[in-house]
Order: structure tokens, then C-alpha cells, then sequence
């Protein structure tokens, strides 16, 4: 009997680490030092950038900015204090705000889905609390049934009239970790489940229309005491990595690889190699850990390693990225011709309206023709005599400089790449 286990647990290993049933290629490898990568002028990417100042009215003032997003024709911006998305035109007019209509949900999540031309909004009934173990088994339990009393799922669509439309709300939906895509939705799964009575699980989960799956990548052992520490990847899955939705860029946590999600396969994008303290050991893939103590450790042992990375795009011949570390040292970079440069070592000139450089780290939307940043007015205020003085800047936007204040609502700062 031991021996069939032994045999058992050998043969799931084999399956759940060979990567022949979910990549049609290997990716682009790149060769890199993310500590001393080169930095770059500004002028080497950046053609030109303009201001666009979202409009401050009593109706379209928000108090506690927490997200961005840029889709076809318009900015929105999440306002955690007013539980409201306040929605821009691309001239920065305001056209719209969002509330739920009934006060007892709060607003979690965002998404623009080019395809329905349409802000996804998720929120969660503010009165409910459910804990992580909890909605594993209520997902199970609430299989094909709409649980909108907890959640709502609600369109806006972005037409010449907003309109908006709540639908129904899967089980899976409780599961915050939900992303929009295909006409349907991805489920990342962060732990072992133990109400899932397979031995294989999957770290990602796509569903249809039906809410019945559809594809599943990147299995891994849902055995007892054999692997337990799922819960600290963040399994990152930007949905603004590609200006459109028939594809986005996925990475598993420490793994120096970028895949590329399509509607019907993943194929390996990037394959970046990096120095030995860059990345975990081979081991770091085994079962060795017992329980999330051991794994904080040997993350700790390792803590030069990437761990993940964030605000992906990719955008014409360019790959903007940020990386992580398991000490929580971020760091921003660009790709372009196979070469890695650090954004964090962007060196300012007239391209850039002599703006700090620093301002540029966070590029992280983008729509068809530029990418996009976002900065406050304060800060551009810093700024005010060098932009009055600099011929790259619009008259429109020095006559708004004269009379804007700190209290003013953000500035996005839309960029054309060469």
C-alpha cells in the first residue's frame, strides 16, 4: 500500500510539473540584471505627452481617488470614500457618475471590456462578512445559482447615453479574485480547497457564458498535507496588459515567465533569465513546506528573488513592467529590442516637459494610440513655471495651469511612444 502511494503521489507530480499541456511555444528569452539594468532618456521612447485635466465641478469632485482606467472614449476613477466611479470623457469633461442603487454594496472591483464597451462593476454586500475557508464552500454549495443578495454584477455601458444593466452573479463571483475575460470569467485560485474532492486542482479556472468551464491551466496537488501554501501568490493577471480582450499577459508568482492568455490556449510570451538571487531555487517547487511558516522562511531566505510582476502592458514594440520582491522591493522597467532598461533610472529631458522622472514609473493604461499615467494636481502645481515656460506644453493646458488649484482633480498624462 505505501509503495502504490509513493507511486500515486510520483505519477500526480509528473503531471502537475510538466509544462507540455499548456504552452504552444517557448517565449522570447531575454537576458537581464534586474539590480543594474541600464537606464534610458526619456526621448529614446517617448515621442510626445499632453495634459488632460479631469474637470472639478461639485457633481465630478471625488475625495479619495483609488482607481484608473482608461477605455475607448473615456476615464474612469474609483472613489473609495463616496462608495461612487466617476466617469470622464477623453477631453476630461465628466459625463457620469456611478452609485450603487442600493446602499448596502460597496464597490470592489473595475474593469473595462472593450468588446461590450462597457465598465464591469463588481460590489459586495457591505453587511455580509465571509472569510476566504467560507467561500470556497459557499461556491460549492451555490453552484448555478445567483447569489446577487451578496454580490452585484453590474454593466456600464459607455454609449452616447450611459446605461447601465445588473446580471446574474455566479457562486464563483464571491471569490474576489475574478477577472473578466472571453465572455466569461477567470478564477484564480490563490489555496488548497478542501471541498473540492479532486486530487488535481488548477490555479486557473475559465468559465463560459453557462458558468461551466471551460479551460483550466497550471495544475497542482489538492491532496491533504501534501501542499499547502497557495495563499500568498497574487497570480498576476492585468487586464489592461493588451489594448484589447482577446488576449492578456499572466504570470505565476515567481516565475520568471510571461504568458500570453487566449481564448483558447496559453502560449509563453517572454522567458526572462536572470542572475541565480534573482530567482528561486529549484527546490522552491517541491513539498517541502508544511505549513506557511516554513514558506515565509525560505522566502525570506530568498528575498532578492522576483516574486511577481505588476502593472504589465504591452504596447506596440514596447513592454512596460513592474517587479516585486519577497522583501518588497519594487522596481520599474522597460523592454524594447530585447533590451531591459529601468525606468526607476529615467533620465529627463524636453520630451517629457521636464516633469519629474519619476512620474513616468507609473505608465500602466493604455488605449490603441498612447499609454497612460496620473498624478495630482499638486504635484503638477510644483511644476507650474517650467511648464508656463516649456513651448512643448499646450496653450489650453497654461491657461487651465493659471487658474487650477491642489484641490483640483487629477491630471492624466496621455503619451505618445515613438
Amino acid at each position: 500500500m505505501h509503495n502504490k502511494l509513493i507511486i500515486a503521489i510520483t505519477t500526480l507530480l509528473i503531471y502537475v510539473f510538466c509544462p507540455i499541456h499548456t504552452l504552444a511555444q517557448e517565449g522570447i528569452k531575454i537576458y537581464t540584471d534586474p539590480e543594474n539594468a541600464p537606464g534610458i532618456k526619456a526621448s529614446k521612447f517617448i515621442d510626445s505627452i499632453d495634459f488632460i485635466p479631469l474637470e472639478t465641478t461639485k457633481e465630478s469632485k471625488y475625495d479619495n481617488y483609488y482607481w484608473f482606467i482608461v477605455t475607448k472614449d473615456n476615464f474612469a476613477m474609483m472613489d473609495n470614500a463616496n462608495n461612487a466611479v466617476f466617469i470622464f470623457d477623453k477631453k476630461g469633461r465628466f459625463v457620469y457618475k456611478f452609485k450603487n442603487k442600493q446602499s448596502r454594496y460597496r464597490i470592489n472591483s473595475l474593469q473595462y471590456v472593450p468588446s461590450e464597451n462597457a465598465i464591469l462593476i463588481i460590489s459586495y454586500n457591505k453587511n455580509y462578512t465571509i472569510s476566504d475557508s467560507k467561500k470556497l464552500q459557499l461556491i460549492k454549495r451555490w453552484k448555478d445559482k445567483d447569489i446577487s443578495k451578496y454580490v452585484s454584477v453590474e454593466w456600464v455601458y459607455l454609449d452616447k447615453d450611459i446605461t447601465r444593466k445588473r446580471v446574474f452573479a455566479p457562486s464563483y463571483i464571491l471569490n474576489n479574485n475574478i477577472t473578466y475575460f472571453d465572455s466569461g470569467f477567470i478564477y484564480r485560485n490563490y489555496s488548497y480547497d478542501k471541498y473540492d474532492k479532486d486530487s488535481i486542482a488548477y490555479r486557473l479556472v475559465q468559465y463560459g457564458l453557462d458558468n461551466k468551464i471551460k479551460h483550466r491551466y497550471f495544475p497542482f496537488l489538492n491532496l491533504p498535507k501534501l501542499w499547502s501554501s497557495y495563499a500568498d501568490y497574487v497570480l498576476a493577471l492585468p487586464v489592461c496588459s493588451t489594448p484589447n480582450d482577446s488576449s492578456m499577459l499572466f504570470q505565476l508568482d515567481f516565475s520568471p515567465i510571461l504568458y500570453e492568455l487566449r481564448p483558447d490556449t496559453l502560449i509563453e510570451r517572454y522567458r526572462f533569465v536572470f542572475p541565480m538571487s534573482n530567482v528561486m531555487p529549484p527546490d522552491f517547487n517541491s513539498l517541502r513546506f508544511n505549513n506557511n511558516i516554513d514558506f515565509e522562511k525560505y522566502k525570506e531566505k530568498n528575498n532578492k528573488a522576483i516574486s511577481y510582476f505588476f502593472d504589465m502592458l504591452e504596447h506596440g514594440k514596447y513592454l512596460i513592467f513592474g517587479a516585486t520582491t519577497p522583501a518588497y522591493s519594487f522596481k520599474h522597467f522597460l523592454l524594447m529590442d530585447n533590451m531591459v532598461y529601468s525606468l526607476d533610472k529615467l533620465t529627463s529631458d524636453s520630451s517629457i516637459c521636464n516633469l519629474p522622472p519619476n512620474l513616468f514609473n507609473s505608465i500602466s493604461r493604455q488605449d490603441k494610440d498612447y499609454v497612460y499615467t496620473i498624478t495630482n494636481a499638486a504635484t503638477i502645481l510644483q511644476q507650474k513655471t517650467n511648464l508656463l515656460a516649456d513651448p512643448h506644453v499646450s496653450l489650453a493646458f497654461k491657461s487651465y495651469l493659471n487658474k487650477m488649484t491642489k484641490d483640483d482633480n487629477h491630471i492624466v498624462i496621455r503619451v505618445k511612444l515613438k
